[in-house]
């Protein structure tokens, strides 16, 4: 009798550990590189601009650049977790007054539009802002093929003291884990160009099937 349950207890063990294989995980790692900002006077404040680079802010809080990146998820996979680092890290000579983001307005408003004031709160801080390298944007899906959304802050601020750093490069780390039912995509050819030019990862294409599934 003992016997036989140390066969099925060691069979289980076997299964558990077969499964764990299966659930395997893999790391990608994605480098973005940022060019050096520059700074003009706009006003009382300082704008800073990065190459092809949007800037983004919530009314009151300092405008910086924001990159937005999409990363393709291997077919699949899904995610299990995301690290950003910053590498290279670099700051600027001088002092600066960052302009601050300013309320929309709708097209039809007629009225007289108001500068935005400053949040003093954040202005007057000695802590970096803003406080972290990424913000999740999404996970979204265009024609079966999974895409990963990443919102990048290249560039640190302390407002009270008025100085700028930045990060020449950024790496983005993607643990993905099988899953047991891939979306379905048709795997058509223009899909695939298409994604090839929004991803910057279109090496990942290889990794779904031909003709689709």
């Amino acid at each position: 009798m003992m016997r036989k349950w140390l066969s099925i207890i060691g069979g289980l063990i076997l299964v558990l550990i077969i499964l764990g294989m299966g659930r395997k995980t893999n790391t990608s790692e994605i480098k973005v590189d940022f060019p050096i900002p520059k700074i003009s006077k706009v006003g009382k404040y300082h704008r800073i601009i990065m190459q092809d680079i949007g800037n983004m802010a919530k009314p009151g809080e300092p405008l910086l650049p924001e990159k937005t990146v999409k990363i393709l998820i291997p077919y699949g996979k899904e995610i299990g977790e995301i690290d950003v680092i910053g590498k290279k890290k670099l700051t600027l000579e001088g002092k600066y007054n960052i302009e601050p983001g300013e309320r929309p307005v709708p097209l039809s408003y007629k009225g007289k539009i108001r500068p935005t004031s400053r949040d003093e709160r954040i202005y007057n801080s000695e802590k970096p802002f803003p406080g972290r390298w990424y913000t999740f944007g999404s996970l979204q899906s265009m024609r079966g093929y999974r895409i990963l959304i990443v919102n990048l802050h290249p560039v640190e601020y302390i407002p009270k003291e008025g100085r700028i750093s930045y990060y020449k490069r950024m790496l983005i780390r993607v643990k993905t884990r099988p899953i047991e039912r891939p979306i379905p995509f048709r795997g058509r050819i223009e899909d695939e160009r298409r994604v090839k030019e929004l991803v910057v990862n279109p090496e990942e294409i290889l990794s779904y099937p031909k003709g689709g599934k």
